[in-house]
């Protein structure tokens, strides 16, 4: 038997398998491309793949229109998040590629975001490749995990502690408690210069709507003010820090590396490993920030496959806006 490939897997039997993958996380499952599908209309279209050996494997999809609906163009991971082929035991080089070369058959116009937590072959062998990292940091308990943080990020959780911030958290948030956390969030994204990440509610809603289960919101209370917010995704042994608000009167007291630090100790209490704090793009101080808690560097790629028309089409399109903007 040669590798096969089944298009549209459902929901239920796509989230079962990724529950058989120990390097998958939370950007695998539908829930987190049923978000993207209802808040910025991409549409999932996931893979199961069959190796002649008998082995299996996943690739989830989202398909979007490009170019005013010329083509079409897949991308496994959103949103700055992670995807790839995902299976219950690592892949074989032969067998990522030949999983791609099926899928590249019914979308030539391809984007691969590679997961750093991947242990063996998920990526295609070939496309236009770049290099990223995220900061991860392995879960120990609350001792340890301070003492692999800076001597700066001790000296603020110190004052912090001061302060006699609570912690709230809300297992499974669902879209009623987006009035927890909104109305911080959305001033608090109003003054980013970087814009690349910022959400609208439809967003958030739909994350919580199909994610919920897998989410946690943990909230930094002050004298019953919300003072801050950090959202986390779970899924197997690894969290994923998804977002992170503070009020700006909390600013200067130091909330932001309190509430990290408290979230930080619950994942580990709850038998988490690591936390991903995702990548930060070009923003160096957000990159330093996640390291003074003793966060490191793991590295992913993207690969890119763009077909002749897509080519073409996007020499075309580069062509009209170099003559719009002369």
């Amino acid at each position: 038997m040669s590798t096969a490939i089944e298009w549209g897997l459902p929901d239920a039997a796509w989230d079962a398998f990724v529950d058989r993958c120990p390097d998958a996380t939370f950007f695998h499952a539908p829930a987190w491309y049923r978000t993207w599908e209802a808040s910025a209309g991409f549409r999932p279209d996931c893979a199961l793949v069959r190796f002649a050996n008998g082995a299996e494997a996943l690739l989830p999809l989202a398909v979007a229109p490009k170019f005013r609906g010329l083509v079409h163009e897949a991308h496994a991971g959103l949103g700055a998040a992670y995807g790839g082929l995902v299976a219950p035991v690592p892949l074989t080089a032969a067998q990522a590629d030949a999983a791609f070369r099926l899928a590249r058959r019914r979308y030539p116009n391809m984007v691969v975001t590679g997961n750093p937590h991947a242990t063996g072959p998920h990526m295609p062998a070939s496309g236009h490749l770049t290099e990223d990292d995220s900061l991860c940091l392995r879960l120990e308990a609350p001792e340890a995990q301070r003492r692999a943080m800076t001597d700066s990020r001790r000296k603020s959780l110190r004052r912090a502690e001061e302060v006699g911030y609570e912690l709230e958290v809300v297992e499974a948030p669902g879209e009623a408690d987006l009035a927890r956390f909104w109305p911080l969030y959305e001033a608090h994204a109003a003054a980013w210069e970087y814009t690349r990440w910022r959400h609208d509610a439809d967003y958030f809603r739909a994350l919580l709507r199909h994610g919920g289960p897998r989410l946690v919101l943990f909230r930094a209370m002050h004298a019953g003010e919300l003072a801050g917010f950090r959202l986390i995704a779970r899924r197997g042994a690894i969290a994923m820090a998804l977002h992170l608000a503070r009020a700006e009167a909390y600013e200067r007291r130091h909330v932001s590396p309190w509430l990290v630090a408290a979230s930080l100790a619950w994942l580990q209490a709850q038998g988490d490993a690591v936390c991903d704090f995702m990548p930060s793009g070009r923003l160096a101080g957000v990159n330093a920030y996640k390291m003074s808690f003793g966060a490191t560097p793991r590295p992913y790629a993207t690969a890119v496959h763009t077909s002749a028309v897509g080519s073409t089409l996007g020499a075309l399109w580069q062509l009209t806006r170099g003559r719009r903007a002369a």
